[in-house]
C-alpha cells in the first residue's frame, strides 16, 4: 500500500509542475462540429498550388486543416450559415494513472493493492463538409495491456426528418454517468448500477436530435456488441435497440456560472442468441475483482429501464439514477436492480458545465488555472456517493452490494486533474460476503 501511494504523489508532483509552466486553452464540450477557420485564416497557411490549403498549428492538442480555397468559397456561397470552411480537426491524447489499497473483513477475500495506467488513448476528431456537416472520431487505447480502437464513427448532421446520423463504434446512449466521458465523472470509477447495467461502448447506427431551444435531446439506435466491456453489463447480444431521452426543464448559464435542472430516462431491449444475458459489478474500483455476479442467465431477452436526474446551482450540483433490468425466461421472470446519489460542492467557485448536445454535466473549468508563480490553484471539490445494488431474485443469487464514498477532486488546469476517493461498503449474499474499504486515487491529463 506505502508503495503503491508513493507511486501517485510523486506522479501527481510532476504533472503538477508541468502544469505551471504556461497556461492551458480550454477544452470546449464536444458538439455540433464547428469547424471556426474563417476562409482568411485558412489562406493565410502555408499552400500547394493555387487550390489546396493546409495548415498544423498547437493549441490544446495538434490542430490540422486541409481544404481547397475554391471549394470552400462554393460551399460559403451555397450554405452562407455555415460555419463549416475545411477539413479541421486535432490529434489529442488522454491518460489516467490509478492507485488503489484495500481492506477486507467479515469474511471477504484480501484484494491486492495495484498501481498501474487506467486508460492511455490517443485520438483525432474533427470535421468536415460532404454535403451536409460531419464531424468524425477515431480513437486507440491502451489497457489492460491491450491495444484496441476504443471509438471510431461518423457523425452525420443536418439531416432532414432525423437530424443527426451516428455510426461506427461508439458509446450508446443509455445512462447519465455511463453516457458522460470518463474525464468527467466525479468519482474514479462509476457508479455500481451503472457497469451492471450501461450497455458501453458498441457497433451502432443511431439516430438522434436536439431541439431548437437546446432543451432536449433524444437518441435511438441498434447496436452489437463492441470490442470493450471492462465497464459495461456482460451479456452477450447481436441485436440491442437502445434509447434515451432528456429535458431541460430549467436553465441558467451566464458568467461561467451554471444552474439547471436536467431530468432524462434511457431503456435498453436485447436480444441474445446464445441465452447468455448477465449483469455484474465491480465495488467502484477498476482494479478490484467484480464481487456480484449473476452468472450466465439462460434467456433470450431482457429490458433495462434508467431514470435520472441532476440539479445544478453555481458550485452545488446533485445527481442520481435508477435502474432496473427484467430477464425474459420460459417459467417466471426476473428482476434486478440498483440506484445511486451523488453530490458536489466546489469549494472554489466555480460550476459544473452541461454539454447540451449530450444531455450530461462536464467538468468546471477553473477560474484561477494552477501556476507556482502567480499562486493559484485550480478548481477544488468535496463528493459523495451512496449506490445501491441488488442482483439476487428467485434461485439467482447475485449478491447484493452497497457503497458509499467521499472524495476530493483538483482540477488544477483544464488538461490537469487528481483524485482522491475513499469508500466503504458490505457485499451480501453472493459467494464474497464481508465488508471492505477502499482508498484510491488518479493523475489524468489529456490535451
Amino acid at each position: 500500500m506505502i508503495c503503491t501511494l508513493n507511486n501517485f504523489v510523486w506522479i501527481t508532483l510532476v504533472l503538477s509542475c508541468l502544469a505551471g509552466v504556461g497556461a492551458f486553452a480550454v477544452e470546449v464540450p464536444e458538439a455540433l462540429p464547428v469547424l471556426t477557420n474563417s476562409i482568411e485564416q485558412a489562406q493565410t497557411a502555408p499552400r500547394f498550388g493555387d487550390n489546396l490549403i493546409w495548415g498544423l498549428k498547437w493549441e490544446n492538442g495538434l490542430q490540422y486543416e486541409l481544404g481547397g480555397s475554391g471549394r470552400v468559397s462554393r460551399l460559403k456561397e451555397r450554405h452562407p450559415d455555415s460555419d463549416v470552411e475545411v477539413w479541421h480537426g486535432k490529434i489529442g491524447f488522454k491518460g489516467q494513472y490509478d492507485a488503489a489499497a484495500y481492506h477486507t473483513d467479515k469474511g471477504m477475500e484480501d484484494i491486492s493493492d495495484d498501481d498501474g495506467i487506467r486508460r492511455a488513448r490517443l485520438y483525432t476528431s474533427g470535421g468536415f463538409f460532404f454535403g451536409v456537416p460531419i464531424s468524425y472520431k477515431a480513437e486507440a487505447e491502451m489497457a489492460d495491456d491491450q491495444f484496441y480502437i476504443r471509438e471510431a464513427y461518423l457523425w452525420l448532421w443536418d439531416i432532414p426528418f432525423a437530424k443527426t446520423v451516428k455510426v461506427g463504434h461508439f458509446k450508446a446512449p443509455m445512462t447519465m454517468e455511463g453516457y458522460a466521458g470518463s474525464g468527467d465523472t466525479l468519482f474514479l470509477e462509476r457508479a455500481s448500477p451503472v457497469e451492471a447495467f450501461g450497455p458501453g461502448i458498441m457497433y451502432g447506427l443511431q439516430a438522434g436530435g436536439m431541439a431548437k431551444e437546446r432543451d432536449s435531446t433524444w437518441a435511438l439506435g441498434w447496436f452489437a456488441d463492441g470490442g470493450q466491456n471492462d465497464i459495461a453489463e456482460s451479456s452477450k447480444s447481436p441485436t440491442r435497440a437502445i434509447g434515451r431521452v432528456t429535458w431541460l426543464p430549467w436553465v441558467e448559464e451566464q458568467n461561467g456560472e451554471t444552474k439547471l435542472l436536467h431530468l432524462g430516462t434511457s431503456a435498453q431491449v436485447l436480444y441474445s442468441v446464445d441465452k447468455n444475458i448477465r449483469y455484474r459489478s465491480r465495488p467502484e474500483s477498476y482494479f478490484a475483482p467484480r464481487l456480484v455476479d449473476t452468472g450466465e442467465l439462460n434467456a433470450e431477452e431482457s429490458t433495462s429501464v434508467g431514470m435520472e436526474c441532476a440539479w445544478v446551482d453555481g458550485p452545488w450540483c446533485l445527481q442520481s439514477e435508477l435502474l432496473d433490468a427484467r430477464v425474459s425466461q420460459q417459467s417466471d421472470g426476473l428482476n434486478f436492480w440498483g440506484g445511486y446519489v451523488a453530490g458536489s460542492w466546489i469549494f472554489t467557485g466555480e460550476s459544473h458545465l452541461y454539454n447540451r448536445t449530450l444531455g450530461c454535466l462536464v467538468k468546471p473549468t477553473p477560474k484561477a488555472p494552477f501556476s507556482f508563480r502567480e499562486r493559484q490553484f485550480g478548481a477544488w471539490e468535496v463528493v459523495s456517493r451512496f449506490s445501491y445494488l441488488d442482483l439476487n431474485d428467485a434461485a439467482v443469487q447475485g449478491g447484493v452490494m452497497n457503497i458509499t464514498t467521499f472524495g476530493v477532486n483538483g482540477y488544477l488546469t483544464s488538461r490537469l486533474k487528481v483524485m482522491l476517493d475513499y469508500a466503504f461498503g458490505r457485499v451480501a449474499e453472493s459467494e464474497q460476503d464481508g465488508g471492505l474499504r477502499i482508498l484510491e486515487g488518479r493523475v489524468q491529463y489529456e490535451f
